[in-house]
């Protein structure tokens, strides 16, 4: 998902994006119980798996957390997703990294809504 968290100056994080690539259904591109990987560094778009990204700082599985329910108007779709992904740090120096990071995608079909927020973070990252 490449760089997606900027920080403030409190080091608290936040993403609110949308991806066309991600589903809830697909059986090769679903999701659900893929992880969520949060490095300290910026990808750099061409070295692959990581981006050159540094190390690893928090780690969430992302599971199904509820259907939604439907927008408004006009009459709801066939089926809404909502998945979260909780994020804690691993190790003594990463702890206090945490947060969560929610998945929605209305309808079944269509582009998959990603939003984050992320505590304990380097400010200005």
């Amino acid at each position: 998902m490449g760089n997606l968290i900027q920080t403030d100056s409190t080091g608290h994080g936040t993403c609110d994006q949308t991806f066309d690539l991600l589903t809830f259904t697909a059986v090769n591109a679903n999701i659900i119980g893929r992880a969520v990987v949060l490095h300290n560094g910026t990808d750099d778009g061409v070295t692959q798996t990581t981006g050159n990204s540094g190390t690893k700082m928090a780690v969430g599985v992302i599971g199904v957390s509820a259907r939604v329910p439907p927008p408004v108007t006009p009459p709801p779709p066939a089926k809404n997703w909502t998945a979260v992904a909780l994020i804690s740090g691993g190790t003594a120096a990463t702890e206090s990294v945490t947060g969560t990071v929610t998945f929605s995608q209305f309808g079944g079909t269509g582009d998959v809504q990603i939003d984050v927020s992320i505590s304990g973070l380097a400010i200005g990252t």
